[in-house]
């Protein structure tokens, strides 16, 4: 894993948020490779993400690069990552239908702006096949946590939702379903479509009322 800490004293690094009383090099340094790994992705697919190329395309020094991206797969995840679609569903209402159908219709507005969605969906195919991309996909997991989870467990905390439920099936179910729908089926995330999947999801893991 990247050690962010060490980044917020060194003019040329990437943090994982920007920060009001951050080194405007850092901010810099960082958008700058996000920028260009994000159109080499666009450009001409995962395989064209190699040090080389960002260093070739970008103002970023090819020891500053390896210091702080040490290989691709760092490059990968902390690029899509700064692409990842933004949840905010707002302050929590405590009622877990209303407070899912927020994030998501906040996450499907989020999604229609995304670069590197369609490269990430990519990437999860070729994940199958490639060990690369599948420790890709895996750091992006790991690193990048979404706002269901926390709603997650408070539904079963409150015991809205089954406590044998799965958060990764649950964020599956969500995500999954509003990618399919927008990249698969060109469907447009209208809050009618989001609402009725937000149904569908909840039918299967609600508790039993007693």
């Amino acid at each position: 894993m990247i050690s962010w800490a060490s980044w917020e004293t060194d003019p040329c690094v990437n943090t994982a948020d920007t920060r009001s009383d951050e080194d405007p090099r850092v901010t810099r340094t960082r958008e700058e490779v996000h920028a260009t790994v994000l159109r080499l992705l666009a450009d001409d697919g995962p395989a064209a993400v190699t040090h080389a190329r960002v260093v070739e395309e970008s103002n970023v020094s090819r020891a500053t690069l390896y210091r702080h991206w040490p290989d691709r797969t760092a490059l990968l995840v902390d690029a899509i990552g700064s692409e990842r679609p933004q949840f905010d569903g707002g302050e929590p209402t405590g009622d877990l239908r209303t407070d899912l159908r927020n994030l998501l219709r906040a996450g499907a507005n989020a999604l229609t702006e995304t670069q590197s969605m369609p490269w990430l969906l990519a990437m999860s195919v070729r994940a199958a096949e490639d060990p690369h991309f599948a420790v890709v996909m895996e750091r992006i997991a790991e690193v990048h946590d979404t706002p269901l989870s926390p709603l997650f467990r408070r539904a079963i905390a409150d015991g809205s939702i089954r406590a044998d439920a799965d958060l990764v099936v649950f964020q599956s179910m969500c995500f999954g379903t509003m990618f399919s729908l927008r990249f698969l089926w060109q469907r447009e995330l209208t809050d009618d479509l989001v609402d009725t999947v937000v149904d569908t999801i909840l039918t299967g893991i609600q508790a039993e009322p007693d």
